[in-house]
């Protein structure tokens, strides 16, 4: 019973259930009062017959310690405050300085940038957020630096040396102490594997790649095929992109750190943009960018929209696009595929529903691309996207899709192709304005309902 009639005597309680409802509650206090005196003396009678030695032991595992002092100036706790019934203050500190190993410091690492990464550029990101909203905030933090190649190769040798010793020390325990099983090591640095699956049998994939008439269980499999190939793709493709922003910060921080004389100047210059040659060519892979002997580019239609099929794939496209570190003519020639791809992936979606994970973002950077005047994209590449979006049509028709209401249905998507045909009327001139012309009616045809 949560109210009773004494509390709100105005609802209908004579003053004799109110009488008796104060004398039950007096009651109830009494003996409450009672057991606290009862168990206070039971305690002082224990603490009598106990030893004083045992007294000091309770209270010391009594003692709770908590850690909330954030700051890196705080006071170390020492291992022996820390009470433990099971495991010395040795064993302790070796298993507390084995999972904040990862926390060190910059100081007590080699390559900090590497070692704790999503942090600092956390801590980045959130320092130029602050700068841009607040002009009284400071920008520059404590930020490491990348490191030179062989650096990074002892940190990483030093690494692995460490946790051969760990995985050795737990399998020479087990077998010590017979236990069914192996102690697995878990590395902060890699994801724990959840699914173990092997690769494609080569027989099942030349089947697959081949261009035979297949049944639902090789659909499926091609499925699947084309699944896994878009995710090695931008993985690969999303380690190129972290190694070229490495190494422009590595060029811009440290452009002759620790180096003497010329020569060694220009020889780490060569070898630095030898890795930087190798990663854009790793790059350009996830996206299907192919450059003959002579320098032309030329995109691989499948191999692109394979990419954007995913949403990883599509935030990778915009990280480079707006970062610059995709070349810009590379860019420029992705501009019309992708194009082509979104539209064509639009048609056959709902209009009603949300675009795709990341699509917006994607489109926004093609529109920062389009408006960008130095570097500008060139005529041919304009013209090239006007060519994709008349091309669609006959996609969009195949769905029983307009133009009009696809485009009604993104926002993003509009603002492209306005700023294309923007940018377009600005480039295209002299020898490329009759066929800007032509294209740009024709489009305007297909907009309108009349084709």
């Amino acid at each position: 019973q949560i109210f009773k009639k004494m509390d709100f005597p105005a609802l209908g309680a004579n003053q004799t259930e109110i009488d008796r409802e104060r004398e039950e509650e007096e009651k109830l206090l009494k003996q409450k009062k009672e057991e606290e005196e009862k168990n206070k003396k039971e305690l002082e009678q224990k603490k009598k017959r106990t030893p004083k030695s045992d007294r000091g032991n309770s209270n010391v595992s009594a003692v709770r310690i908590t850690f909330q002092d954030p700051s890196p100036n705080a006071p170390p706790v020492p291992a022996t405050s820390i009470p433990s019934t099971s495991m010395t203050a040795r064993d302790l500190c070796h298993v507390l300085h084995s999972i904040m190993r990862p926390l060190l410091t910059f100081e007590n690492v080699l390559d900090a940038y590497n070692a704790d990464y999503y942090h600092w550029s956390y801590n980045d990101r959130k320092s130029r957020n602050l700068l841009f909203s607040s002009s009284n905030v400071s920008g520059n933090m404590n930020l490491p630096n990348p490191v030179w190649k062989e650096t990074k190769m002892k940190a990483q040798a030093m690494e692995s040396k460490f946790r051969n010793t760990v995985e050795k020390r737990a399998d020479e325990w087990s077998k010590e102490k017979q236990a069914l099983g192996k102690m697995e090591k878990a590395n902060v640095k890699r994801p724990r594997a959840l699914l173990a699956t092997t690769a494609l049998s080569s027989t099942a994939e030349s089947r697959v790649t081949s261009g035979l008439d297949m049944d639902d269980e090789m659909d499926e499999y091609k499925q699947r095929a084309f699944l896994w190939a878009a995710r090695v793709g931008i993985d690969k493709g999303y380690l190129a992109y972290l190694n070229l922003v490495e190494l422009r910060r590595l060029l811009q921080s440290r452009p002759g750190d620790a180096l003497s004389g010329v020569d060694e100047v220009e020889n780490r210059r060569d070898e630095l943009l030898r890795d930087v040659e190798d990663n854009v060519s790793k790059l350009h892979s996830a996206f299907g960018v192919e450059k003959n002997t002579s320098g032309e580019v030329t995109i691989v239609e499948k191999v692109l929209s394979r990419t954007l099929s995913l949403p990883k794939g599509r935030m990778l496209l915009s990280r480079v696009v707006d970062e610059g570190i995709l070349p810009h003519p590379s860019a420029c020639h992705l501009l019309p595929v992708a194009v082509k791809v979104i539209l064509e992936s639009s048609s056959s979606m709902d209009i009603s529903v949300a675009p795709p994970a990341g699509e917006d973002r994607l489109l926004r950077s093609l529109t920062g691309l389009v408006k960008t005047v130095q570097p500008s994209v060139d005529a041919q590449n304009l013209l090239a996207c006007l060519t994709s979006v008349i091309d669609a049509k006959s996609v969009m028709d195949d769905k029983n899709k307009s133009m009009k209401a696809v485009l009604a249905g993104k926002r993003t998507l509009m603002e492209l192709l306005h700023a294309i045909f923007t940018r377009g009327s600005e480039t295209c001139v002299g020898g490329h304005e009759l066929e800007w012309k032509r294209k740009e009616s024709s489009f305007l045809l297909i907009l309108s309902g009349g084709v």
